[in-house]
């Protein structure tokens, strides 16, 4: 993880990426117990996208000149999967530009906020997602419900949250 997040700092240094966060089960073990995982999701913000047009190009090419192989979807680093995914809804791309900056021993990193990823939990709504938000409520998992609340509310899921916590018992 450590090889990870200065990779990731020198891509915005570079200007390969403007803007990142790590997300799903990875950023959720900073706010919780460890949760199962098959790799670390790494959101983007790209230097040379047009329009709907998205180059991955030059960050593969950074990660192949330091060494590293793309393997299916993902880049190995240090044998860890790591798949970098570009925001495609609004939701995903406030999430990234709303990230919160965290130490990892002593490099600065940016993870999405607790309550952006329960938003995302919500609007994809997958069992796996379902159970990790029953998880965060049952366990009395510190988050903003206000801001939360206001996130749900710009992006059009206040009801989803609604009936899925209905569904859930909460």
């Amino acid at each position: 993880m450590d090889t990870l997040v200065k990779l990731l700092n020198q891509l915005i240094e570079r200007g390969i990426i403007k803007n990142y966060a790590i997300g799903g089960a990875t950023a959720l073990i900073y706010y919780c117990e460890p949760v199962q995982t098959q790799d670390i999701d790494v959101f983007v913000l790209i230097q040379s996208q047009i329009a709907d047009l998205i180059n991955l190009s030059p960050l593969y090419e950074f990660f192949q000149k330091k060494g590293f192989e793309a393997h299916k979807e993902h880049i190995l680093i240090n044998k860890i999967p790591v798949q970098f995914l570009v925001p495609y809804n609004d939701l995903l791309t406030e999430a990234v530009g709303e990230a919160v900056d965290v130490k990892y021993g002593n490099v600065k990193t940016k993870i999405l906020s607790l309550e952006y990823l329960m938003a995302i939990m919500v609007q994809t709504g997958r069992i796996k997602d379902k159970a990790r938000l029953e998880y965060l409520i049952s366990r009395r998992i510190d988050f903003n419900k206000s801001a939360l609340n206001a996130i749900l509310k710009r992006n059009q899921l206040l009801e989803k949250w609604k009936k899925t916590k209905m569904e859930l018992g909460l």
